[in-house]
């Protein structure tokens, strides 16, 4: 993982500013510097509307009383595409557009949505289903019991409950 950040941040700087220092040779300096600005302007005022419409999505799903996962999943493509588009450089600002565009955006949604099911649970002591962990597993020579469990009232607690003091 260290490696692909490493080749990350070393990778695509570079490229960016290949493309920027070809543009410039291509276009003239000016027409370059206009064109990074300007897409970072227009991509921070789109990614501002999204950002407001992904945030009203979000309020209404909590006000119909249902948990916004994927819309809280669209409000978090739409802040890297925010990111993205103030970054300098062409590749970035693409890449930022195509989050921004909702068909695309729903489609890397989707994508992100299967990835973070597959990857993260929902018990936090269950182990990860793609892995065998030992820790969860009885060695050879203990014993497990299985039990079921049922609430029992504590008077304490009960008295409480019923407006006793």
């Amino acid at each position: 993982m260290f490696l692909r950040l490493c080749l990350l941040f070393v990778l695509v700087p570079f490229a960016e500013l290949m493309i920027l220092v070809k543009m410039s040779h291509k276009f003239g300096f000016l027409h370059t510097i206009v064109l990074v600005v300007g897409t970072g302007v227009l991509g921070a005022a789109l990614a501002r509307h999204e950002g407001l419409r992904a945030w009203t999505r979000v309020q209404t799903a909590l006000g119909r009383g249902k948990l916004p996962g994927m819309e809280v999943l669209d409000a978090f493509l739409i802040l890297i595409a925010g990111l993205l588009l103030l970054t300098p450089g062409l590749l970035t600002d693409l890449v930022g557009f195509t989050l921004l565009i909702s068909p695309s955006r729903r489609q890397i949604r989707l994508l992100l949505a299967n990835w973070l099911g597959k990857h993260i649970s929902a018990n936090p002591f269950a182990p990860p289903s793609h892995q065998q962990s030992s820790r969860f597993r009885a060695a050879d020579d203990e014993e497990i019991i299985d039990v079921e469990a049922r609430p029992v009232a504590d008077p304490d607690t009960q008295r409480f409950q019923n407006g006793d003091k």
